[in-house]
């Protein structure tokens, strides 16, 4: 069994917590699983000095092997502190160090010696850190507390907060003058002044958007993050009152949110920003929901580069969506996620929304409330799922593409369209079938949508009968099928990087299904799970097109 990974919550200073201040509640989550699964397991200790007390601890603390410390940086900068701190880390053979609350970039980074070490620094200054960027990962402030409420929002925006700067002034003056939209403004004498947590949250919920303007050192706020998991959009600053930066490009190259540079006028900004409201909310829930898969990724990634033994993931399931006749209604694509979760367990989901071809703009308004309505769910109701929106209309295979180059899919690729869910009351022996694609004896293994291969489509058939491929029931075949199906990521990568462009705008198995027809078999090993029971059905169609034609492909 692997050993767990010790988090040293590390502050050389009485009165300075290290672990349960505000800022620390976004690594909490992450340790515990709670924004994505990672299959490590952590063991805490708090308030260690120096390297004599670790001595003292006992034995799952005086193991020379692999650690994370967090340190309250802007408290721990004189040469004292430091020199404590490298004799501190010289305990352990490598180390994570996290770097909390630094917003005003005084910590010595470069003062830190450790053969062995990786950064990561929450609310980076841009100009302090700029060196690190190449070998570091920079994560923003996050919410102190989350609500998993999921009320109707009645409000064009919610901002509660202190005027204590000229950019939160002016944010006030702004709101002030709104005259087409009706928002939520109080003024509060004190950070954490206002509204009860419980009730703040509430009030956020109910609203579209959030205005952040900075606070008296970093652009960075809890408030921005806040809206973010209450499904609103954050409007936040591009400069402190100190002035300009890039802190949001810095930290994170692009984000879906308007930067503020004016606060006067931002109560236009909101009134042109609600016709778009749902489709706005959830890009920026998307977005969100990316950036804590992409920080659980960059976990496992550098505890594996420092020695720890991470607990193997190997597949990762890709659900293609797109406008449909049902919209806004979720139950087609909730009934495809349960029998995914009935089979292959809490494997990570990606949801691949497409954007809205000309053809269908007349379903543009119930579609951008679906993905609205979607991403609210899957913030608030699942686990291990995360919704990536393309920026304009893909189709199938770039939109595949896209979704699989997001950072840190799995080896195994699980492929679903939204209504093609997995038969529930059959079995599949999923650890064989994702064993085949690993193992690199299959590059597609498909779950039939029929109770047996039809007569027209058996000359297709490499088999005849069913034959054992390494303990698994198959009948190898050159039909090429978007029907659920496990495939390998890279076959997946070369087929869509070979037979296709970036202005393709096409089916996957419309251009697939004649390259595999006219190909031997060994170009593209393509089976069908067969088990030798008499119905081989394992997938079903829930026909979320309706009665709309299918268009055009542009190839």
């Amino acid at each position: 069994m692997t050993e767990p990974v010790p988090v040293i919550w590390l502050s050389l200073h009485e009165g300075i917590d290290a672990r349960g201040p505000w800022d620390t509640a976004i690594l909490e989550r992450l340790f515990n699983g709670d924004e994505w699964g990672h299959g490590i397991e952590f063991t805490h200790c708090v308030g260690i000095g120096t390297r004599a007390t670790i001595h003292h601890l006992g034995a799952e603390w005086t193991k020379y092997g692999p650690a994370i410390v967090v340190i309250p940086a802007r408290h721990h900068c004189s040469p004292e502190d430091i020199f404590t701190i490298n004799d501190t880390l010289s305990a352990w053979t490598s180390v994570l160090l996290i770097l909390c609350g630094d917003e005003e970039g005084k910590f010595p980074w470069k003062d830190i010696r450790h053969p062995n070490i990786r950064f990561w620094v929450q609310m980076p200054d841009p100009d302090h850190y700029a060196d690190m960027h190449d070998f570091g990962f920079f994560f923003g402030n996050g919410a102190p507390l989350i609500d998993d409420t999921m009320g109707e929002k009645t409000s064009s925006y919610f901002f509660s907060g202190q005027a204590t700067n000229p950019r939160r002034k002016a944010a006030f003056d702004g709101l002030r003058r709104m005259r087409r939209a009706s928002g939520n403004l109080q003024t509060t004498d004190g950070f954490a002044r206002g509204f009860e947590r419980a009730e703040y949250l509430g009030k956020m919920d109910r609203a579209w958007m959030a205005p952040a303007p900075s606070g008296p050192r970093s652009v960075d706020t809890f408030r921005a993050y806040e809206a973010l998991e209450q499904g609103c959009v954050p409007l936040v600053d591009r400069a402190t009152p100190s002035g300009v930066n890039h802190y949001w490009e810095f930290v994170y190259a692009e984000v879906p949110f308007p930067i503020i540079e004016d606060w006067e006028i931002v109560g236009g900004i909101i009134e042109d920003m609600l016709p778009y409201r749902h489709l706005m909310s959830a890009r920026c829930s998307a977005w969100w929901q990316q950036r804590k898969r992409e920080m659980t990724w960059r976990l496992r990634h550098d505890l594996a580069k420092l020695g720890v033994d991470v607990p193997e993931q190997k597949v990762t399931a890709i659900i293609t969506t797109s406008p449909s006749p049902h919209h806004p209604t979720l139950r087609i694509i909730q009934e495809t996620i349960a029998s995914v979760r009935h089979h292959f367990g809490d494997i990570e989901i990606i949801i691949a929304c497409d954007g809205v071809r000309p053809e269908q703009e007349h379903l543009r308004e119930r579609y951008e409330t679906y993905l609205y309505d979607l991403c609210r769910w899957v913030e608030h109701r699942t686990s291990n799922i995360v919704v990536y929106i393309a920026e304009k209309w893909r189709h199938q295979a770039m939109l595949t593409f896209e979704a699989l180059t997001q950072p840190g899919c799995n080896e195994v690729l699980l492929f679903l369209e939204h209504d093609t869910p997995l038969i529930v009351d059959e079995t599949i022996d999923v650890e064989k079938a994702i064993e085949t694609i690993d193992m690199g004896m299959l590059d597609v293994l498909r779950f039939h949508h029929e109770a047996y291969v039809l007569q027209p489509h058996e000359y297709l058939m490499v088999d005849h009968q069913t034959i054992d491929l390494a303990g698994l029931p198959v009948r190898r075949t050159r039909q090429f099928s978007q029907r659920p199906h496990l495939a390998g990521r890279d076959y997946y990568l070369t087929v869509l990087g070979t037979h296709f462009t970036r202005e393709s705008r096409t089916m996957i198995e419309d251009k697939m299904h004649s390259v595999c027809q006219s190909n031997p078999w060994s170009k593209n090993r393509i089976a069908i799970y067969h088990p030798d029971t008499g119905n081989i059905k394992r997938s079903a169609h829930l026909d979320g097109r309706g009665d709309e034609s299918k268009f055009e492909m542009v190839y």
